[in-house]
């Protein structure tokens, strides 16, 4: 390749030289960090109520992690309950997706999901009423929202509903704000969070 022809974009090149763009992008994730402690502590006293229904998913402790590059962009995620053991998955992650999104998604796989099966199966009309997403696709690790792999619950057909419930191993339920939530956000993600939990018990 001719290194002479690699040239940065006029957008690029602004970024490159502003040396704001990667301290301002630190100093973001450092606050999203934070947000997501104080909010464990509020996901733990949710999860009190049900702790005798989750008792390997609550032996381990929240966890936030950071990663950089999930379809390009820079990530915090905060699991709590977590448990991801050989096929057995139950999650309640809670996700940030720098300039795409804010989520809470209850995860299930296994014998997670078939214990709780019989009560996602009445869950519909709350997840229509609440404004949350079903994942409708093959991909159970993509963590967006376009429409190939995340519906509307109220989009989606009692129908539908029952063949994902029968047909996939795994359940993925989310509610989702915009990025420009983020100041104001965390009191109705929390409010979904406690929706979520409430499906457990």
């Amino acid at each position: 390749m001719d290194e002479a022809k690699i040239r940065l974009s006029p957008e690029e090149l602004s970024l490159a030289v502003d040396d704001r763009v990667m301290l301002v992008k630190g100093a973001v994730i450092a606050k999203i960090v934070a947000r997501l402690g104080g909010l464990s502590e509020r996901q733990s006293e949710c999860l009190a109520g049900v702790a005798h229904l989750l008792p390997e998913a609550l032996g381990t402790p929240p966890k936030v992690s950071k990663g950089e590059n999930y379809r390009g962009q820079p990530y915090v995620v905060l699991d709590n309950p977590r448990h991801f053991r050989s096929g057995d998955i139950l999650a309640l992650r809670t996700m940030f997706l720098w300039g795409h999104h804010l989520s809470v998604t209850l995860h299930l796989r296994g014998r997670h999901r078939e214990r709780f099966r019989p009560c996602l199966e009445a869950a519909l009309p709350m997840l229509r009423s609440g404004g949350f997403r079903v994942c409708v696709s093959d991909r159970e690790w993509e963590h967006h929202f376009d429409d190939d792999n995340h519906r509307p619950a109220l989009d989606l057909p009692s129908e539908a509903w029952a063949a994902l419930l029968r047909d996939r191993p795994f359940t993925k339920v989310s509610f989702v704000l915009p990025p420009s939530d983020l100041n104001d956000g965390w009191d109705r993600l929390m409010a979904a969070y406690a929706s979520l939990v409430a499906l457990l018990r």
